[in-house]
């Protein structure tokens, strides 16, 4: 199905007009998750999917957010993959649209990938400005909403990303109480994806300072 659905969405022979167009974007917007879901972020299939819906896209001219599923998608590639400077820029991008739009739960999505990428890549004490902006302005059904959409719990996710930053600078204290919220919130939700992001994320903290109590959570 992977294989042959892109094909059709590419070479289908119908009027260019803007329905169309959008048409297309949901099309490749759903092929996104059965990549992940079938082959993970790192795949490369990610980016030829990210170049062709970003064709789309300004083919239609105008900001929609049927675009920032596949933008988030593209990011993940390449934060998965090292490539962070590409990361940054594609999290930028998010924010931008999202802005653009007017859209709240995007703008909180976009600077969440910021803070996770400059965790990784730059500014450590920016991230963690960053995603403590981001756990300040989300509430629980907003951090629902996006979790929904994009397969992890946004205080959860933030929380951990927060803790990688805090722990970097030296504030170990503050770092520990970001992953307690992390725990609780994953446990609160009983979700199995927010749950192994979480376990996943706060166990590379726990083995990184010899805390096997706190691996053995």
């Amino acid at each position: 199905m992977l294989e042959s659905l892109h094909p059709v969405i590419a070479q289908a022979a119908l009027p260019q007009n803007e329905e169309t167009q959008r048409l297309r974007l949901d099309l490749l917007g759903e092929r996104v998750t059965l990549i992940i879901v079938s082959r993970a972020y790192s795949s490369p299939e990610l980016v030829d999917l990210h170049e062709d819906a970003m064709s789309v896209y300004g083919a239609i001219g105008k900001e929609t957010p049927q675009v920032l599923p596949i933008i988030y998608a593209r990011w993940a590639y390449e934060l998965t993959t090292g490539l962070q400077r590409k990361a940054l820029e594609h999290a930028n991008t998010v924010l931008t649209v999202a802005q653009g739009l007017q859209a709240p739960i995007s703008e909180v999505l976009g600077k969440r990938m910021i803070g996770f990428t400059l965790v990784m890549h730059r500014d450590v004490s920016q991230a963690v400005e960053c995603l403590e902006q981001v756990l300040d302005g989300v509430d629980e059904a907003l951090s629902d909403e996006i979790g929904f959409s994009y397969g992890q719990d946004t205080v959860a996710a933030a929380n951990c990303y927060c803790a990688f930053g805090l722990h970097r600078l030296g504030k170990f204290e503050q770092a520990q109480q970001c992953v307690d919220a992390a725990l609780q919130r994953a446990a609160i939700l009983d979700d199995a994806n927010t749950t192994g992001y979480v376990s996943a994320h706060v166990s590379v903290l726990f083995v990184g300072n010899g805390d096997e109590v706190g691996l053995a959570r």
